[in-house]
């Protein structure tokens, strides 16, 4: 699948001369490619100038510069890479890596943004019957920050969902 989006961020404060706004776009490519039996690939890619919240990891959309009263976009890009694998009919796993990273202009922003980040999740998740889905998930996650702080978490996590159709 391919994806566009065009949005307006803008930037309009009463009383003052802030009033400006720019238009931003991005990208998505994803698809699943089958493999073998009903294992299969996913994979999506994003890239764009405005993605921010789009892309779930504090990235800014925009930033409004004070020195010439503008709202400027940031590039980002970033995705996942995932393996899907039966063990049996009820018990699957996958294995995903995912990247996102932003050319931030640290000019106009502090260096608390999110520069970059990456996770791998590892999961196990068993059906028991075919509207329930039991798993647990292993994830490692990373982040650097603009000032080249960074940190890393380790998360084992469980779930029970619960399909009404």
């Amino acid at each position: 699948s391919v994806a566009v989006m065009a949005r307006e961020l803008s930037a309009d404060k009463n009383d003052t001369t802030i009033d400006d706004s720019a238009w931003g776009g991005a990208i998505t490519v994803g698809g699943r490619i089958p493999t073998f039996g009903k294992d299969d690939l996913r994979f999506q890619f994003n890239y764009g100038n405005a993605l921010g919240r789009y892309m779930t990891t504090g990235f800014y959309d925009a930033a409004f510069d004070d020195r010439n009263n503008s709202v400027e976009t940031f590039d980002q890009w970033g995705g996942f890479l995932a393996y899907r694998h039966f063990w049996i009919d009820n018990l699957r796993s996958s294995l995903v890596y995912s990247y996102g990273g932003a050319d931030n202009d640290m000019s106009i922003v502090d260096n608390t943004v999110n520069k970059e980040f990456q996770s791998v999740h590892a999961n196990l998740i068993w059906s028991p019957v075919p509207q329930v889905d039991l798993g647990v998930e292993y994830l490692y996650g990373y982040r650097e920050i603009e000032s080249g702080d960074d940190g890393d978490l380790n998360r084992i996590q469980f779930s029970a969902t619960y399909n009404f159709f």
